[in-house]
């Protein structure tokens, strides 16, 4: 403590000293002053321009197409509570909801529904995960667990011709015994499956089924996000140079490092209008990998008739 009181009495002695010795070196002071600005106004200009080239070398080509797009079907506003519960295999409501009701909880299970966003979430306590029936038993095999999900969303009416192909994870657990540093135990506890969701040829954004099956083969959570799909009014294409230069802005804006890399890929992004409507806009999503963060980047492709462009 001693060392650093005394590190800091001499750094305000220096400071002072540096205080009253500016009137007899301000001339050079301020020479060196405006190198060091050019300088800094050099390594944006650098870095903008190292950011743009990373830019335009990841952007994909885009064409009209990406605006010939139908409507999506509104399946979710068609789906009630007793339905989400016979689709997981579960038992009915054992009571009655007043109208327009979006939750229902007991001790078992939890079922959320709000049509006007397209979401579905199931929850099943008794399904759970637990150490004395689970452990150390392998999760439900893959092909069946596929087979389970499918069997659920078809019941539910999900338009499985705009879903992307299954992906299917293993969710793990790891244990260690008391005191140790390091974990000791590992053990599968649920299987995953997960469908994207497509309109025509691109993915759109945010938007899928999740599902997680237990060691029994049955869905023990389920949450789906599926809002009806339908491109904004008046959009038309923005041009390339603008859309280069929307995502270099935000790009410099989180003051990428050296070593940032880029991927990007064309997507529906939703984007709510001043009525609160949500719509989807074609963009360009951009991951970037910029230590220590990664983070993603969304830049429309098109934009409406109302949107300034200068």
């Amino acid at each position: 403590m001693r060392r650093y009181r005394a590190m800091f009495v001499t750094g305000r002695a220096l400071a002072l000293l540096g205080v009253l010795a500016v009137p007899m070196a301000a001339a050079g002071r301020r020479d060196e002053g405006r190198d060091e600005d050019r300088n800094k106004d050099r390594e944006k200009e650098m870095s903008r321009a190292v950011v743009k080239r990373l830019v335009e070398r990841s952007l994909p080509r885009w064409n009209r197409d990406v605006l010939d797009v139908p409507d999506g079907k509104r399946w979710v506003e068609e789906v009630e509570f007793d339905r989400i519960l016979a689709a997981v295999g579960d038992h009915p409501l054992s009571q009655d909801l007043p109208p327009g009701a979006r939750q229902f909880r007991d001790e078992q299970r939890t079922v959320r529904l709000d049509p006007g966003k397209g979401a579905i979430r199931y929850l099943s306590r008794e399904r759970a995960w637990t150490f004395q029936r689970d452990f150390q038993k392998p999760a439900f095999d893959p092909r069946r667990s596929l087979r389970r999900v499918l069997e659920t969303v078809r019941a539910l009416g999900a338009p499985l011709e705009e879903a992307g192909e299954p992906r299917i994870e293993t969710q793990v657990g790891a244990g260690a015994a008391a005191g140790s540093p390091r974990t000791t135990d590992s053990f599968e506890m649920y299987r995953l499956v997960l469908f994207s969701r497509r309109a025509g040829r691109l993915p759109v954004y945010g938007s899928g089924i999740q599902a997680v099956v237990s060691h029994q083969g049955q869905v023990q959570r389920l949450h789906v996000s599926w809002p009806a799909f339908s491109l904004a009014s008046r959009l038309r294409l923005r041009s390339r140079p603008l859309v280069v230069d929307d995502a270099v802005r935000q790009i410099l804006n989180q003051q990428p490092g050296p070593g940032t890399r880029l991927k990007t890929s064309l997507v529906y992004a939703p984007e709510e209008d001043e009525k609160k409507v949500l719509h989807y806009v074609p963009s360009a999503l951009i991951a970037v990998s910029s230590p220590p963060t990664p983070y993603l980047v969304l830049v429309p492709i098109a934009a409406t008739d109302d949107d300034d462009e200068s």
